[in-house]
């Protein structure tokens, strides 16, 4: 089994926390997405920078866990004298000044899985905070809280950044910066993993000493092999499709700057399109784009569309600009692509009141077309990048490691040009990085860890599902809470139902407290047989679960009783924490049997996310039939109040492009403009949109544009020698606007093909 498939078994399997590394080019984005697509875990993705976190698709560290900028010493107290002038917090402090709401802590209550890519940016003392944070706010002392936590991130990409001053004061707890350094790592390591086959580079001399790079192991070899592309000299020709990294902005703005200032002729400006909450930190790109023809580009996000033409880091050249239109031929190729806007989206994680779910909120869209000047870059901007060709000048190295980014930035030798040979400095990689390394799991280990991993999260999972003493305690304190009620009250008419409730519970509890005795036997025999265990399981599910659905289905009809009463506020938030409760006890139940069954059978690499998603909707479904009931005995009389109004069942909502997004709800017969307002994003977007969605046939022209429109238009087409939308409006005029040309286009160029 290859590594990447013990990451998600780990993951869906297990409780172990992960470190998952690998070289640039092995795919650990491509699996990062591949566990947020297939894990049944309530899942949040992080990151320690805003564009870090907008890549990965998820929030920032600081964010989530609504983090003080500042600098966290795991201690009591804190020398005052060696913090002048830095803002200082301990773990005390720290959750003094939290003022997270109850909406937020819910949220994170729900958390199973933490996922934190570019983990080589994460300080220690930050990670530190985020685990004093969730054992806080979820009421556990174990690591993180009890969150499961997958780190991703190759350790010799970007270091944490540390003040002097700061590492001053962290020095007297910190053995170093790095996440691994933290006082929660260290304690509790977790399982080094690292994938190694190498997609981006097929060159075994090349791998070979990117490896040797990585380890500090760089051999006379090496330096020999790397000796033709040493080439003082050398200036890259007018878009060659060399691009230069460099150490520091300041450079690379120079260079782009002069050579986008040679190029005579019309400078074309793009705005960004920025709708709802995108804050300036994390705009992905400058605002305006300034693009001559002739420039030289790249592509900063893969291409959505199949085949897939552009990857991020494709340099290309700019061969026509218009007001509405940018085309570019791909750098040793003579494809030429009319480049479509992207939407960047700024998220928020928050917790589905009727279920059980964590989802993603966009809060704010930065649209914008992905391309940046690109005839040089930094070093440290060129991280996920892949390059055909590059000129590398490491003069002026502030940090080590980065002759390792630069180089494998490259696909192979052949596109290299050194400006210099490399320096000590410059090849020198982090001994604490390479002393972490040896804690890597050895591959013949891991079937060994991941059984027994398997064993205990199988018995901690059993032992918690039927764990309900809480919960019990719970309905006494709310049964007792009668006592205080006045005889007029409308609570008070219920004493008697939250009685029968409690002791309804205390039954179960009895009953549940000696099949525990009984489970914790069986986990303590040597060799137990599983079979038995899931039979013991599958009895005690079918005697509980309609036990503790009964409860719920009579809590909710309680509350549709109280509906629209006044003074009932404080009964029905009671009500409210009672019905999370039990519904929480119930979806557990139910995705434990699908989780236990799974394992048992030896199913794990099929998890049915279909299961789950009904599992999470369980709410859902339970007050679908207590309504039907309310209905039934409003029509026979029994009751007179009106219910109130219950939500559908709903299918867990899968993430889709923004192009299918346009067309659902194009196919609920909404307008351009409402479709527009309901996504927070620009009318002109959506033309865009239902262009490449008429490209594709997936709309039909005739929706959007008249008969006579479309028999103007093929006219004009036909008649003109060129297919730019420049060219065909000076035939048609100002009559038909750039929108209504595009859609067109993409029909006619279709229809062409």
């Amino acid at each position: 089994m290859d590594i990447a498939q013990y990451v998600l078994d780990f993951v869906n399997q297990t409780h172990r926390s992960i470190f998952l590394t690998g070289k640039a080019g092995t795919g650990k984005t491509t699996l990062l997405h591949q566990i947020i697509a297939s894990t049944y875990k309530n899942v949040m993705v992080a990151a320690p920078t805003g564009i870090a976190a907008l890549n990965a698709k998820g929030v920032t560290l600081h964010s989530l866990f609504q983090l003080p900028i500042a600098t966290f010493v795991p201690a009591t107290a804190v020398d005052i004298s060696l913090a002048e002038n830095m803002n200082v917090v301990t773990p005390k402090t720290l959750m003094q000044r939290q003022k997270m709401n109850a909406y937020k802590r819910r949220t994170l209550k729900k958390l199973e899985l933490l996922i934190i890519d570019e983990v080589s940016m994460l300080r220690a003392d930050t990670l530190d905070m985020i685990n004093t944070v969730l054992k806080s706010v979820r009421g556990s002392s174990a690591p993180f809280g009890g969150v499961q936590v997958l780190f991703i991130g190759d350790l010799l990409q970007l270091p944490p950044v540390v003040k002097p001053q700061e590492w001053e004061l962290l020095q007297r707890y910190y053995k170093g910066i790095f996440f691994f350094h933290s006082k929660v790592i260290e304690e509790n390591p977790p399982l080094y993993l690292e994938l190694e086959k190498v997609y981006r580079q097929s060159d075994t001399n090349f791998v070979k000493i990117l490896n040797h790079l990585r380890n500090n192991e760089i051999s006379k070899e090496d330096m020999q092999a790397l000796q033709p592309y040493i080439r003082p000299s050398f200036r890259p020709q007018h878009n060659d499709g060399y691009i230069t990294l460099t150490t520091h902005n300041y450079k690379a703005d120079q260079i782009n700057a002069a050579a986008f200032a040679s190029i005579k002729g019309k400078e074309f400006h793009y705005q960004a399109q920025v709708k709802g909450d995108f804050p300036e930190y994390l705009y992905p790109l400058d605002v305006q784009l300034s693009l001559k023809v002739g420039a030289q580009v790249m592509f900063v996000k893969n291409d959505l569309e199949v085949p897939k033409r552009y990857y991020n880091g494709k340099i290309g050249e700019v061969v026509y600009l218009s007001e509405e239109e940018i085309r570019v031929k791909l750098a040793d190729e003579d494809t030429v692509i009319e480049v479509s806007t992207y939407e960047w989206e700024n998220v928020r994680y928050k917790s589905k009141s009727e279920s059980e779910e964590i989802e993603q909120e966009v809060l704010g869209t930065f649209i914008q077309y992905p391309l940046r000047l690109a005839w040089a870059i930094t070093v440290h901007k060129s991280q996920g990048l892949t390059f055909d060709k590059a000129v590398i000048d490491l003069e002026d190295v502030f940090t080590s490691g980065q002759a390792y980014v630069a180089l494998s930035r490259l696909r192979s030798l052949d596109g290299l040009v050194l400006l210099s040979p490399f320096q000590d400095k410059e090849l020198h990689t982090s001994s604490d990085i390479i002393n972490y390394a040896t804690q890597k799991a050895a591959p013949e280990s891991l079937e060994g860890i991941l059984s027994e991993d398997k064993k205990e999260f199988l018995e901690k999972e059993l032992l918690r599902a039927f764990s309900w003493f809480e919960v019990a305690t719970q309905w006494k304190i709310h049964a007792n809470s009668y006592k205080a009620e006045t005889g007029k009250s409308l609570k008070s008419q219920f004493h008697t139902w939250a009685v029968e409730q409690s002791k309804a519970c205390d039954a179960i509890i009895v009953h549940s407290e000696k099949f525990l005795k009984q489970l914790r036997s069986i986990l303590a025999t040597p060799n137990y047989d599983l079979s038995f265990l899931m039979e013991r399981f599958e009895k005690a599910y079918e005697y509980f679960f309609p036990l503790w659905e009964r409860i719920a289905f009579d809590t909710f009809y309680t509350h549709f009783q109280i509906n629209n009463k006044k003074q009932v506020k404080a009964f029905s938030e009671e009500l409210t924490a009672l019905e999370d409760m039990v519904i929480e006890l119930i979806v557990r139940l139910l995705k434990d049997r699908i989780i236990f069954t799974s394992l048992l059978e030896k199913q794990s690499n099929d998890w049915k996310k279909t299961d789950f998603d009904r599992a999470n909707s369980y709410r859902e479904r339970l007050l679908e039939r207590v309504l039907q009931q309310w209905r039934d005995n409003t029509l026979s009389g029994k009751l007179m109040e009106d219910p109130v109004e219950i939500a559908q069942p709903k299918e867990k909502k899968k993430r889709i492009s923004t192009y299918e997004q346009t067309l659902l709800l194009w196919q609920q017969h909404k307008s351009i403009p409402q479709i527009a307002a309901e996504r927070k994003i620009h009318e002109r977007t959506i033309y865009d949109h239902m262009a490449q969605l008429v490209g594709e046939g997936k709309i039909e022209v005739t929706e959007l544009l008249s008969t006579d429109e479309i028999s103007t238009l093929e006219a004009a087409f036909s008649q003109s020698s060129e297919d730019t939308l420049t060219a065909i409006r000076e035939i048609v005029g100002e009559e038909y606007p750039w929108e209504t040309l595009k859609i067109f286009k993409a029909y006619y160029t279709k229809n062409k093909a």
